[in-house]
């Protein structure tokens, strides 16, 4: 994705959407590093990860989405 940097006083700002901070778990601090010629924003360390559902949620989830074809597999088989 190809963003354009907003002119901030004397210097120049990129502008995260809310989908992005939310995609990162993050509200108003970001860690800023460089690596290999490239600016990496992540969470703060001191964050914990967001967990949006336990294991067996998240199984349950795909077993209901991919029911027809888990079961097309299994009988492949």
């Amino acid at each position: 994705m190809t963003r354009s940097l907003q002119k901030i006083g004397n210097s120049k700002g990129l502008i995260l959407t809310r989908d992005m901070l939310q995609h990162l778990g993050v509200t108003d601090e970001v860690e800023v590093s460089f690596e290999a010629g490239r600016i990496v924003i992540t969470p703060p360390v001191t964050a914990a990860p967001r967990r949006r559902e336990t294991f067996e949620e998240a199984a349950d989830a795909v077993f209901e989405q991919y029911d027809e074809t888990l079961r097309r597999l299994a009988d492949a088989s």
